[in-house]
């Protein structure tokens, strides 16, 4: 079974919008309906500076997610040219042990191809 993290995002925005929820009807309990209706203006304002400062940190994790995954696959394209290079250099060998490496650098290419994770 693959670890994929769904369920802790579930957890975690679950999790948000009930405490959320919670604190909506604490706020709602503690003020009163007037002073809630005045100061709506500057809650407006508070929540698109939030939310402009929630959407740059939103951007900077996908930055750094695809500059991770960009690093993954230069570190497969690194692999993959090493295991080439010792197939070409093995050819160089004497017979038992070269064949004998050729063999071993299939099996890993295969192996690599096959396995997930």
């Amino acid at each position: 079974m693959t670890y994929t993290g769904i369920m802790n995002g579930l957890l975690i925005v679950g999790g948000s919008v009930i405490a959320s929820l919670i604190l909506v009807a604490y706020v709602r309990k503690l003020f009163s309906e007037e002073t809630l209706r005045n100061s709506s203006d500057l809650i407006g304002n508070v929540l698109s500076i939030v939310g402009t400062f929630y959407a740059i940190l939103l951007g900077l994790i996908v930055v750094d997610s695809l500059t991770q995954f960009e690093g993954s696959i230069d570190t497969v394209q690194a692999e993959s040219n090493c295991v080439a290079d010792i197939f070409m250099l093995s050819e160089r060998l004497p017979d038992p042990y070269g064949s004998h490496v050729r063999d071993l650098c299939g099996c890993m290419s295969i192996k690599s191809l096959t396995t997930n994770g």
